[in-house]
């Protein structure tokens, strides 16, 4: 595999590598062989982000194989890896949910392995995405002539809902802008985002179907001084239906993506809180904006009586608020499943193993609050907090 120097977006800056001896370590532990060009760069730089990619790298410690959970759920386009313990954790994407693998079981433990991609998580299928680290490389670096997000030069014509621009949102980031307009199409939203530095730039064009989650839609501090921003969030309820356009790049070098499903919210941005307070009314009723203000309220609070307490205090009340919410996941875990099927031996060592790794970090969250009782105000607000929508207060 012929990888171009450098591998790494960042390689001009001073980063350590793994050394020689940590790689030929992790190569002995897990019984395979490293590609010369991965283990070249990650020899100049520990991991980080791929050059010309939206890739980041994992640490070397980090490249471990799966976890045994992921094999309850996942499915792959292809055949099922047959020794899942080739299977290891690459890297993920930048801008969406998506988790890259690298598979050593087509041919083996010393040649080059394939590459799959998880894309959203848990249920989606597994996809083969290249049959080599050259060929992945080699795809999520291409670059078209033009961009795939063509910006429209007019919007008269288009059911415009909010506008926003932004320019200059920190003192080092002087010459960025960032344009947002939210339009109408037929039920649904479409986000179109533009955003600009001196030597690129970035736009997408984001569909949301309708209905918006209204139980997400928070408006919260986004951006930190001197120039500081706030956001509105925006979910669908069924993020299946999602269409996120991306086209980053300048002149004619331009990096085309398209994913479904992902990211399932769009964040709309302003300095004026008010105003995307009124965009929120707007789109989904004065009853959801009013809730939702009336969620952030408790939020604030609870936040607010969370700082004036000690740090000793803070931690009891965090570790009560925890203890009390496995005490009624499991309440209710029992309702629902009065007699669970019994678990095979392997699964049950593993539950047995997680509870015990959980006990023991309460135990040392306990020890570390030095005998300092839970807050109650703050007890009450973190418990309200954690509770799903619609579930109601627990039976005293």
């Amino acid at each position: 595999m012929a990888e171009p120097d450098p591998f790494w977006a960042d390689e001009d800056e001073a980063a350590p590598g793994a050394s020689a001896a940590e790689i030929a370590a992790w190569e002995r532990l897990h019984g395979v062989t490293l590609p010369g060009p991965l283990r070249d760069a990650l020899a100049r730089r520990n991991g980080g982000i791929a050059r010309g990619a939206d890739v980041e790298i994992n640490r070397l410690g980090e490249i471990q194989p799966v976890d045994a959970g992921f094999w309850d759920w996942a499915y792959f386009e292809g055949d099922e890896p047959a020794d899942r313990g080739l299977v290891f954790e690459l890297g993920h994407h930048e801008q969406y949910p998506a988790q890259f693998l690298i598979d050593f079981n087509a041919r083996g433990r010393e040649a080059e392995p394939t590459v799959h991609a998880l894309v959203n998580g848990e249920g989606s299928p597994v996809e083969d995405v290249a049959d080599s680290l050259a060929e992945f490389f080699e795809k999520a670096r291409a670059t078209d002539e033009e961009p795939a997000v063509a910006w429209p030069e007019r919007w008269d014509a288009l059911d415009v809902v909010a506008r926003e621009t932004l320019t200059g949102a920190t003192v080092e980031d002087e010459g960025w802008w960032l344009v947002q307009v939210l339009v109408r199409r037929g039920e649904a939203l479409v986000l179109w985002r533009r955003e600009i530095w001196l030597d690129g730039e970035e736009r997408s064009r984001t569909l949301l179907p309708a209905p918006l989650d209204a139980s997400r839609a928070d408006v919260k501090p986004l951006r930190p001084s001197p120039n500081p921003t706030f956001a509105l969030h925006l979910q669908p309820a069924d993020h299946d239906g999602i269409v996120y356009e991306t086209s980053k790049g300048r002149g004619d070098a331009w990096r085309n993506a398209t994913s479904r499903g992902a990211p399932i919210y769009v964040m709309f941005e302003s300095r004026d809180r008010e105003r995307l307070e009124a965009l929120r009314a707007l789109l989904l009723g004065p009853a959801a904006d009013a809730a939702a203000r009336e969620r952030e309220r408790r939020d604030a609070g609870l936040q607010a009586r969370l700082d004036g307490l000690s740090p000793e205090a803070r931690k009891a009340t965090m570790m009560a608020a925890a203890m009390n919410l496995r005490e009624e996941t499991d309440r209710r875990f029992r309702e629902m499943n009065p007699d669970p099927p019994a678990l095979a031996p392997e699964q049950q060592a593993m539950l047995d193993t997680l509870r015990r790794k959980v006990d023991e970090a309460m135990a040392r969250a306990l020890e570390q609050s030095a005998g300092a009782a839970p807050d109650p105000e703050a007890l009450k607000l973190l418990e309200e907090w954690f509770r799903p929508p619609g579930s109601g207060r627990p039976e005293s």
